[in-house]
């Protein structure tokens, strides 16, 4: 449609944001973990808590996952931008 198409500059930035949500998150998933550790068989005779918290941390680490492979993407589209660019200036 009528959007202009990202620059390399601004594909490198997302890529940038994404990593650092990854990294957010993947603290996320280490806290739920250690809460997770943390709960006795005492505290928790059911295993509920416990059970919760590592699906939380599951679910964080799919996320941060998700996040690196979208950063990966957008890095990538950056790289053969560049490259476009480069070889464009040879051709003249």
């Amino acid at each position: 449609s009528g959007e202009k198409p990202w620059t390399a500059a601004e594909l490198e930035e997302i890529a940038k944001f994404y990593e650092g949500a990854a990294d957010t998150v993947e603290d996320e998933a280490l806290q739920y973990e250690r809460k997770a550790a943390s709960i006795t068989p005492l505290m928790d005779t059911k295993g509920f808590r416990r059970d919760g918290m590592k699906m939380a941390a599951d679910s964080h680490g799919s996320m941060a996952s998700e996040f690196r492979f979208r950063a990966k993407v957008h890095r990538l589209e950056a790289q053969l931008l560049m490259e476009k660019s480069v070889h464009a200036g040879k051709e003249k």
